[in-house]
């Protein structure tokens, strides 16, 4: 067996000593480096790992799948070895362990192995080879006695690899593979590249190993001579990338697979170029009466891409206008306006005098220049005037009548006049010609009324509650409006309905029946103090009622005090046939609403 190292940063190479040091301790184990001393292992095993720590520029991963053969059971391995070297900058050792010599002598030398590694400045790295077994030390078998038995064991070889997982400065590596797949077969191998920190020109090589057939990957590798390469680029701290290949198994054996990275540190400044730009926004009523407060809404606005720096808004007094500090220039100072930050500010004058007004606001700054806008307002002295009127009283339940009118008594002419009937909720509107009707609100539009000019809307409004009601008009145009209301009184009427119903009818003498009375208000308005009294003839005696009180041939009930529209009272009497014939029977209702009493009667057949 032999191995391979080439090592860049080294300085110099002491071959008689390594010659003399191999040759003089042939049975160490072990080959330890720092700085510039490469420590190689040599273990008489079937499978051997390979494993690297590599800081900054390339880390190399391997990770073995033993393609597995049957070991014979009288194997057993006891021997290790070790060889210390130091190899100059850019040169390649090779060794051969004494172990291989030994196996030459057994007349079944096995084939060498050879690794090479590249190791980064200022890294530290340490190397096992993978080796083919080498012959097995056969024993006798152990005789067999009585009560004993012989005993045959076989076992399939492992392999793990210390190189499974390894970080180089930016960019962390990690291989998983089958332990051990069948000769023929596909498996898969995974490798995950993860940042950890920024990286730039992130290259990623996975060697196809010897004994093995590539068959495909995911994401899809470029295939460069017996590697499969991954050029990632750009990846950002914690970014994670998975890549899978599928090889197929062709011989027997150990099959190691290794792959680096290859990344460069990436870091990144930003400034931004931008300019400022300044906005102004000046907004204020179309129209103004004379002597009124007018306000204009000022919106300064930065609408560029970095800060507009010392602004300053200026407004002059304009003519036909005054403000309360007497001043005929304001001035507001509004700093640094950061992009897209706006301020509002607002201005008020009085207008003093008639006709069209403009105000012009300007806005200055440091670094964007300066911008204007204006405002006009034409000061008028219009009139605008709505009157109603109606019905006074009504009936629940009627219709009332109203008028309005709409007049311009101003100077001006006025144009999409707005006239609005608000119901109260007490009523409902019946009709409102010409208007547009939602809920209890009837609503008209007056597109030209000319100076002098009048403009008549009519309503009809019913209600059902009792009481003084008033509805409201309303007349609008720009900045003016009016309002007139006009009030009815709704009265109710009480309308009683009296009924009576005896069941069963007809009786015979000495049957009972059951005289049903029933008390409707079917007016508007509450009926009072009502009292019910019921009369029976010859051949109908009362026996008995709940409500009532008998006395001889009537009963009588107690007075109820309100019986509120659309209410009903029920009373029962239970009554004796007591002689053959036809009985007319009376019942009698007063209220204080009712002049006269109403009266009832039903007969009952008695035989």
């Amino acid at each position: 067996m032999s191995a391979q190292v080439q090592l860049r940063p080294f300085h110099k190479v002491f071959r008689d000593q390594v010659r003399e040091r191999h040759h003089r301790n042939p049975d160490v184990s072990e080959l330890a480096f720092q700085k510039t001393t490469v420590t190689l292992s040599y273990m008489k095993r079937t499978t051997k790992t390979f494993s690297a720590a590599v800081a900054l520029t390339v880390v190399a991963l391997s990770f073995p799948t033993l393609i597995v053969p049957q070991n014979s059971a009288q194997t057993e391995w006891n021997e290790q070895y070790r060889s210390e070297f130091e190899v100059p900058v850019g040169k390649t050792y090779t060794g051969r362990s004494p172990y291989m010599g030994r196996m030459a002598k057994s007349g079944k030398p096995s084939p060498p192995v050879t690794n090479t590694a590249t190791v980064a400045k200022n890294a530290s790295f340490s190397l096992s080879t993978t080796a083919p077994a080498p012959l097995p030390i056969h024993k006798s078998k152990p005789a067999a006695g009585k009560g004993s038995s012989a005993a045959a064991s076989s076992s399939s070889s492992g392999a793990k690899s210390t190189c499974s997982e390894s970080t180089s400065g930016l960019i962390r590596l990690s291989k998983t593979m089958p332990p051990e797949v069948g000769l023929g077969s596909e498996f898969t191998t995974e490798l995950t590249t993860a940042a950890q920190g920024c990286a730039a020109n992130v290259i990623v090589r996975d060697t196809i190993p010897a004994g093995v057939t590539y068959v495909k990957s995911e994401p899809a590798g470029t295939v460069e001579g017996n590697q499969l390469v991954w050029n990632i680029g750009n990846m950002d701290a914690g970014q994670s990338i998975k890549s899978k290949v599928v090889l197929k198994a062709d011989r027997e054996g150990v099959i190691v697979n290794c792959a680096t990275v290859s990344a460069d540190a990436r870091v990144c400044g930003t400034t931004f170029v931008g300019k400022p730009v300044i906005a102004i926004d000046k907004t204020g009523p179309e129209t103004a009466i004379l002597g009124q407060d007018v306000t204009y809404n000022i919106v300064v606005k930065s609408t560029g891409t970095v800060a507009a720096k010392g602004v300053v808004v200026t407004d002059v007094v304009p003519t036909g206008m005054s403000h309360a500090s007497a001043k005929s220039e304001l001035s507001f100072d509004l700093g640094d306006l950061a992009p897209g930050q706006s301020k509002s500010l607002a201005v008020t004058f009085k207008a003093n005098q008639r006709g069209k007004v403009c105000n012009t606001a300007t806005v200055n700054s440091s670094n964007a220049g300066k911008v204007s806008d204006d405002a006009c307002t034409t000061i008028l002295v219009p009139g605008l005037k709505v009157e109603k009127a109606g019905t006074k009283e009504q009936i629940l339940g009627r219709n009332a009548d109203y008028e309005i009118v709409v007049s311009n008594t101003g100077d001006t002419t006025l144009q999409n006049v707005i006239v609005s009937e608000t119901a109260p909720a007490e009523t409902s509107i019946v009709t409102a010609p010409g208007a547009t009707l939602a809920g209890n609100k009837a609503t008209w539009t007056i597109a030209i009324l000319a100076p002098g000019a009048k403009a008549t809307q009519s309503v009809k409004l019913t209600s059902k509650t009792a009481g003084t009601h008033c509805n409201t008009v309303t007349a609008s145009s720009g900045w003016m409006s009016d309002s007139a209301k006009a009030c009815t009184l709704w009265k109710g009427i009480a309308a009683v309905l009296l009924e009576v119903v005896d069941d069963p009818d007809p009786i015979q003498v000495g049957e009972n029946t059951t005289y049903t009375i029933r008390v409707f208000n079917q007016g508007f308005a509450d009926i009072h103090n009502v009292k019910i009294t019921a009369i029976f003839g010859d051949q109908i005696m009362p026996v008995s009622s709940l409500q009532g009180s008998v006395s001889g041939k009537s009963v009588s009930f107690p007075v109820v005090a309100k019986i509120a529209a659309k209410q009903t009272v029920t009373y029962a009497i239970i009554v004796k046939g007591v002689s053959v014939g036809d009985s007319r029977n009376k019942i009698v209702l007063t209220s204080d609403e009712l002049k006269s009493p109403v009266t009832e009667e039903e007969s009952t057949t008695v035989y």
